[in-house]
């Protein structure tokens, strides 16, 4: 949710904070549930989730395909997935990892994702790749707002 609140930002030519409104992106907090079971606790802006949802649990592992999903419910800070997936706990602990300080840690089934795309025949130019970051960035109404 983008929100307008009184801030402190610092003016470079005077060399002192001072008080002026800017508009903030709040980020809620909501525990995802997969067939009954929490998952995971993710932090969004609520714009998209089931997009959100559906991509997280791609970049998981946990689905191979959107058809992996049989219906995605939301509560109050709750979202709810059923998947269609009958063994579903050898998904859950593929990757669970935690990055902190810097230090990647890589599962094996991204090691397995990275090694099938360096092998990838499809390259891009630099130039291809900073134009498609300059479409996204006009696109995105709210990184614009909040910065």
């Amino acid at each position: 949710m983008l929100s307008e609140h009184e801030i402190l930002a610092f003016n470079k030519v005077k060399g002192v904070f001072e008080p002026r409104r800017d508009v903030v992106a709040v980020e809620e907090e909501v525990k995802l549930y997969i067939n009954g079971n929490i998952y995971a606790t993710l932090r969004y802006l609520p714009l998209q989730v089931r997009e959100l949802v559906t991509g997280y649990l791609l970049t998981e592992g946990i689905i191979n395909d959107v058809k992996d999903l049989l219906e995605i419910n939301f509560f109050k800070n709750d979202i709810h997935v059923k998947l269609c997936i009958e063994d579903v706990s050898d998904r859950l602990q593929r990757i669970r990892s935690i990055v902190t300080n810097g230090n990647i840690k890589i599962g094996q089934q991204m090691l397995k994702v990275a090694q099938k795309l360096r092998s990838n025949p499809v390259k891009f130019s630099v130039e291809s790749v900073f134009k498609a970051i300059e479409i996204l960035n006009s696109r995105a109404s709210t990184f614009r707002s909040s910065g």
